[in-house]
C-alpha cells in the first residue's frame, strides 16, 4: 500500500466509531515515518513516544504502553515501539505485536511499527484488516553502540543519552551508526535484532576516529592516556594531524627525539604512538627500539640496548653507535636505565668498552673502571682512537704532548696511561726512582719565579688554579681549539716541597701589576677531600679524572665568554703545584726515624734536629721532600691524589696565556705539490697570516717542527715521506703543542716520476 492509501485508511479508522482495537500501520525507512508523523501530528491529534513510558536509562515498561492503548482518550499515535521490542528478539517482538493487536481501546488508537511486515502475518481476517503495510524501501538498520563515557562518540550529533533515545534514532533520522551513552551491557540483549556493540574503553573510541592506530596494542597506552588522544581526535580527525600540530611533521620523527627533555608524560606517550603509527627514517636506533618496546620505560631501555646485540667489529657498528649515542643524549637523565645497561654491558668483559659512551656520569665512570681491568691490555695510542669515539675527552687527554725535553715528553705520556689504567709499570716506576736522584727537572726548566715574569700581563686577567699539573696540557689545548682560543703555554717548576703556601708569590706579583687574580680550588679540593666518593679507599678507580677534566673545560667556557664579551683580552692560568695519582695508588709507606710526623699526605716531613736525612729525599725550606712514590707515615692522609713532593708530576707546573683564536687567520700550503728523491728531503711550505713561534705539523701520525723566517713563511722537513707512497696526504697544525689548524692538504710526488698524459 502506498503512504497516501495508507493515510486515507488512518483518516477513515479515526472517524469510524464502530472499531474498538488499535490499527496497526508499518513503515520501512524514516521518510515514511516523519510524513506519517507530521501529516497527523495536528489539532487534538496525541502521537506518544515510548521513551515517555521509560525511567531514567531503562527500557519502556510494556505493562504500561498497553495500558495506554487500552485506556487513552481521543485519538491517539503510539511511535518508537517496536524498535525496543527488536532488541528483546524475535519471540518478544512477535507475542507483543500479537497481544497488541488483540487489545480493547477505550478510544482510537494508531498504533506504528518499523520494518515488522514479517512480524504482522496474522491468519485472522479481523486482525489482518487492522495491519496496514506501506510499501518503500527498508532504510538499514543502525548500528547501536554503547559507551560509557559521551567523550567516545566521534561527534555530538550521532550520541543519544541512555536508552530512551534509541526508538527515534533509529525510526526519525538517517544514521549508520548511533552511540548511546548508557550503562547496560550488550550482554543485556544477546537476541536483539538490531546490532549492538560497545565501545568498553578510550582505546576503542580511538580506533573509531581513526583506524590506523588498529595495528597498535591498548596496552601501549592507559586509559587516561588513549583518552587524552580521543579528546584531541576529536577536533585534529586523524593521528597524522595530531602528531603534526604537536611534533611538526609526523615523517620526520627522528628529529624530534631531540626535544625529549621539554616533553611532559604526555607528549612523550604521543611521540612513542607516533613513532609506532608512523615509524622513522634513517635512524636504526629508534626503529628497533620502537619494534620491541611496549610502552615509553620500554621504548626508553630498547633505546640503550639497541646496540648491545650488535658485534662492535661489523662495518655498520660505528654508525649505529654514533646514532645511539646522539639519542641518548637527547633523552637527559635517565638513571635507572644507565644503571640497567651497564649492569648488562659487563657481560661483553674485554668488548664492553665498545659499547660504552660518555653521554651520562655512570657510563663515564663504568669507562674508567673498565680501564682500570682492561686497560693496559691496548697501547695508549689504541686507547687514544678507541677513546676517540667512546669518550673524547679522556682520549684528549691521553693525547701527547711534546716538551722541549724527551725526558718530560715521553714521562707524562706515560703517566697519563697509567693513571687512567691504574696501575704502574715496572719500567715507568724505575723511571719515577731514577729521577729521584737525578731531579733532571731542575736543569730541564725554569723556575715559575723566573718565568712569571716574562709574561705579557697587558689587560689580563689571571687564574689560580690549584693542583693543576702539566699532564693536562693535552686535553687544555685541544679544548681551546675547539672553543676558538690561542694558548700559549709555558712549561716551568715549582717551588719545594711543593705546598700551595710555599707556591703562591705569583699572587703577589699579580696584584702588585694590577691585575686581578681569581682562584680555583676545585680540583685541589677533589685530591684532598675525596668529593663523591672519590676516596682511594673507597674506589680505587680514577674516577675523579672525570670531574678534573670537567671542571677545567667549565673554567675555558668562562674565560672564552669573558675574552668575547671584551671583559679583558687574555686569561692567565698559573698552578703551584701538580699532584700525584700514582704516589697514592703505590700504597708505599716508609718507616724511618724521624721525629716529627708526615705532613700533606705523607709526601714531605719537617725536619728535626738528630734526623737522619731519608733515602729518595731532598732538604727544602726545613723539609724533607720525598723525590719517589714512598710517602711517610703520620698526619692526614690524602687518598685521591697527593703532593708536597718532588716526583716530576708534582713540580713541572704550567703557564698557560689564552687569547681569542684570531677569526681571520689563514692557513695556505705553498707547496700543495711536495717532491721526494734518493737525493733530497721532501719539504713542506707554510703561510700563516699571523707569525708565531714553536710551530710544528702533524701528518701521519708523525710531528714535524718548523723553521720560520719570522714573515709568515714555514718549512718542514718531511723525513718520513721518503718512503712513502705518493698520493694525498691532510695535516695539521699546532701552536705550541694546541692545535691551531686541521684538514690541510699537499700531494706527494716522487722526482723523476713521469706522469700520466692524456691526448
Amino acid at each position: 500500500m502506498l503512504l497516501d492509501a495508507c493515510i486515507n485508511r488512518i483518516n477513515n479508522f479515526i472517524t469510524s466509531s464502530s472499531v474498538s482495537q488499535p490499527l496497526i500501520i508499518n513503515v520501512n525507512n524514516s521518510s515514511q515515518f516523519n510524513e506519517l508523523v507530521s501529516h497527523f501530528n495536528v489539532g487534538d491529534n496525541r502521537v506518544i513516544s515510548s521513551k515517555d513510558y521509560c525511567k531514567n536509562d531503562e527500557m519502556p515498561q510494556i505493562d504500561l504502553v498497553f495500558d495506554l492503548i487500552s485506556n487513552a482518550d481521543g485519538i491517539v499515535f503510539i511511535t518508537n515501539f517496536t524498535t525496543y521490542l527488536r532488541m528483546y528478539g524475535e519471540d518478544e517482538l512477535r507475542k507483543t505485536l500479537k497481544t497488541i493487536i488483540n487489545l480493547s481501546t477505550r478510544g482510537k488508537v494508531v498504533f506504528i511499527s518499523y520494518q515488522c511486515e514479517q512480524y504482522l502475518s496474522f491468519t485472522n481476517p479481523a486482525q489482518k484488516n487492522r495491519v496496514c503495510l506501506v510499501d518503500g524501501e527498508y532504510q538499514a538498520i543502525p548500528q547501536l553502540i554503547f559507551i560509557s563515557n559521551s567523550k567516545f562518540a566521534p561527534n555530538a550529533s550521532f550520541m543519544n543519552h541512555g536508552l530512551p533515545s534509541i526508538g527515534n534514532s533509529i525510526e526519525a533520522l538517517s544514521r549508520d551508526k548511533i552511540f548511546i551513552v548508557t550503562n547496560h551491557l550488550t550482554t543485556n540483549f544477546t537476541n536483539s535484532l538490531i546490532p549492538i556493540s560497545a565501545i568498553k574503553s578510550s582505546y576503542e573510541a580511538v580506533l573509531l576516529k581513526d583506524p590506523i592506530a588498529s595495528g597498535i596494542d591498548e596496552s601501549f597506552g592507559s586509559d587516561e592516556q588513549w583518552l587524552w588522544a580521543l579528546e584531541k581526535l576529536n577536533s585534529m580527525h586523524t593521528w597524522a594531524n595530531l602528531i603534526n600540530s604537536e611534533f611538526g611533521n609526523c615523517e620526520n620523527l627522528n628529529l624530534i627525539i631531540n626535544s625529549w627533555t621539554i616533553f611532559d608524560d604526555i607528549q612523550k606517550w604521543l611521540y612513542f604512538i607516533g613513532l609506532k603509527l608512523f615509524g622513522t627514517k634513517d635512524n636504526s636506533c629508534l626503529t628497533s627500539a620502537i619494534k620491541n618496546s611496549s610502552n615509553v620505560k620500554d621504548f626508553i631501555r630498547c633505546i640503550y640496548r639497541s646496540i648491545y646485540d650488535l658485534d662492535h667489529s661489523s662495518s655498520d657498528f660505528s654508525h649505529k653507535y654514533i646514532e645511539r649515542k646522539k639519542i641518548i643524549q637527547a633523552l637527559g637523565s635517565q638513571e635507572d636505565e644507565v644503571v640497567d645497561y651497564c649492569a648488562l654491558v659487563r657481560s661483553k668483559e674485554e668488548n664492553a668498552i665498545y659499547y660504552l659512551t660518555d653521554a651520562t656520569k655512570l657510563e663515564r665512570e663504568e669507562i674508567i673502571d673498565y680501564l682500570a681491568e682492561y686497560g693496559n691490555r691496548y697501547s695508549t695510542q689504541e686507547l687514544i682512537e678507541i677513546l676517540n669515539t667512546v669518550f673524547p675527552d679522556l682520549s684528549s687527554y691521553l693525547l701527547p704532548y711534546k716538551f722541549d725535553s724527551e725526558l718530560l715528553s715521553k714521562y707524562f705520556e706515560m703517566y697519563r696511561y697509567m693513571k687512567v689504567t691504574n696501575k704502574i709499570s715496572d719500567e715507568f716506576l724505575d723511571i719515577v726512582n731514577e729521577q729521584a736522584s737525578k731531579r733532571d727537572f731542575i736543569s730541564l726548566l725554569q723556575p715559575r719565579t723566573s718565568e712569571i715574569e716574562n709574561i705579557n700581563i697587558e689587560n689580563a686577567q689571571a687564574y689560580f688554579v690549584d693542583a693543576l699539573g702539566v699532564e693536562f696540557l693535552p686535553f687544555i689545548l685541544k679544548k681551546c681549539y675547539e672553543k676558538d682560543l690561542h694558548a700559549r703555554v709555558t712549561v716551568c717548576y715549582c717551588e719545594l716541597p711543593s705546598i700551595t703556601e710555599l707556591n703562591k708569590e705569583f699572587v703577589e706579583y699579580f696584584e702588585n701589576k694590577g691585575v686581578n687574580v681569581l682562584d680555583v680550588k676545585s680540583i685541589d679540593e677533589i685530591k684532598h677531600k675525596g668529593n663523591d666518593d672519590y676516596d682511594y679507599r673507597v674506589t680505587k678507580t680514577p674516577k675523579h679524572l672525570i670531574r678534573e677534566l670537567e671542571i677545567i673545560e667549565e673554567l675555558l667556557d668562562k674565560i672564552k665568554a669573558k675574552i668575547t664579551t671584551g671583559a679583558f683580552e687574555k686569561a692567565i692560568i698559573v698552578s703551584d703545584h701538580g699532584a700525584s695519582r700514582l704516589a697514592v695508588i703505590n700504597e708505599s709507606d716508609i718507616v724511618c726515624g724521624m721525629e716529627l710526623k708526615g705532613k700533606h699526605s705523607g709526601r714531605c716531613c719537617p725536619i728535626s734536629e738528630g734526623d737522619t736525612k731519608p733515602l729518595n729525599s731532598m732538604e727544602e725550606k726545613g723539609y724533607w721532600v720525598l723525590t719517589n712514590y714512598d710517602r711517610f707515615k703520620g698526619g692526614r692522609k690524602s687518598n685521591v691524589e697527593v703532593h708536597g713532593g718532588a716526583s716530576l708530576e708534582e713540580v713541572v707546573v704550567p703557564i698557560i696565556e689564552l687569547i681569542a683564536t684570531p677569526k681571520d687567520n689563514e692557513f695556505i700550503v705553498t707547496t700543495p705539490i711536495v717532491t721526494a728523491s734518493y737525493k733530497s728531503e721532501p719539504v713542506l711550505k707554510l703561510f700563516i697570516k699571523y707569525p708565531m713561534d714553536k710551530i710544528s705539523i702533524v701528518a701521519e701520525g708523525t710531528s714535524y717542527e718548523g723553521e720560520s723566517d719570522g714573515k709568515g713563511n714555514y718549512e718542514f722537513v718531511l723525513s718520513d715521506f721518503k718512503r712513502k707512497k705518493v698520493g694525498d696526504y691532510s695535516f695539521d697544525v699546532y701552536y705550541c703543542n694546541g692545535i691551531i689548524a686541521s684538514g690541510l692538504n699537499f700531494k706527494l710526488k716522487k722526482e723523476g716520476q713521469n706522469e700520466r698524459k692524456f691526448f
